[in-house]
């Protein structure tokens, strides 16, 4: 089923699928609000796939008739298209770009959960003026959050982690197929990858004065540098680089439960940027000093 279309049937027999795909978990997420926070991590997967097997031409065919599709199966609760489907259909669109285009699969994973991020806040406020309804109030109204004082600081990285969640899940599941597209090269995790993450883990302990929201979401995004830093470690197949990696990797959440009671909440969590900082800086010696044996 997943091999590349090439006569216009095939493309549009396989998108009709995937369009109807779609629609389903749309009409089964706007019907029961709380099965929509798990059914959205499924929904960038058939937008991905299409995008990576079929004609490019194609697309917003695809694209235009998911959309109008489902905002009629959804029209009692069009704000679920509207704030989960269309940005999915567009990152899924990016996602199978990326690895076409044979991007570092830790850029693309980045660069489209970021992307996602950006479009789901962009629709907050169209569907506040269109329809009237507060959606991170009714996000914090579902998780029973809404009386809690510190709620609206985790929502920017909730949000973040349900989108990396989201592709994550088409990386996972189409990996035998982006395999076709890749090579070495986008396997491995480069200077900027680990500058980045560690540019971002310090931005972190001054934003905590002023922004903490951004702080937790800066904290998040370096963390998942951060991991794919450490598979990279782990896969050097040096046993005390693992070792080292491990323990680095370890102190951030071994601070929290530590320090737990003895720092105010919601500055806690934060201590899981330690790791952040450790892990990236140890890995960015160990490769300066591989460099060195080079040369």
């Amino acid at each position: 089923m997943f091999k590349e279309k090439e006569t216009l049937l095939q493309n549009m027999a396989f998108m009709g699928i995937m369009a109807a795909l779609n629609v389903l978990l749309s009409a089964l997420g706007a019907y029961v609000p709380i099965v929509g926070i798990f059914v959205v991590i499924f929904l960038p997967f058939f937008s991905a796939i299409t995008a990576m097997i079929c004609k490019w031409k194609y697309y917003p065919i695809y694209a235009i008739a998911t959309i109008i599709v489902s905002l009629c199966a959804t029209f009692w609760h069009t704000e679920f298209t509207v704030f989960y489907l269309i940005p999915s259909v567009i990152t899924g669109f990016l996602f199978g770009l990326c690895f076409k285009l044979k991007l570092n699969a830790t850029y693309s994973l980045l660069f489209t959960s970021l992307t996602q991020l950006g479009l789901t806040y962009l629709a907050i406020p169209i569907i506040e003026a269109i329809y009237g309804t507060n959606l991170i109030d009714t996000f914090l109204t579902l998780l029973q959050l809404k009386d809690n004082p510190h709620a609206l600081i985790i929502v920017p990285s909730f949000i973040y982690l349900l989108s990396l969640a989201q592709m994550l899940l088409s990386y996972i599941v189409l990996h035998n197929e982006i395999k076709k597209f890749s090579n070495e090269e986008m396997n491995k995790n480069g200077l900027i990858i680990k500058l980045t993450g560690l540019g971002l883990s310090i931005l972190v302990i001054p934003l905590a004065f002023s922004f903490i929201n951004m702080s937790y979401l800066f904290m998040f995004v370096s963390l998942f540098l951060t991991v794919s830093v450490f598979i990279d470690l782990i896969f050097t197949k040096n046993k005390l680089i693992i070792v080292i990696s491990s323990i680095l990797f370890s102190l951030g959440f071994i601070f929290v439960f530590a320090f737990y009671s003895l720092i105010q909440m919601p500055y806690t969590f934060l201590l899981i940027n330690t790791s952040n900082i450790l892990l990236l800086t140890f890995s960015l010696l160990y490769n300066l000093k591989r460099e060195k044996k080079v040369c």
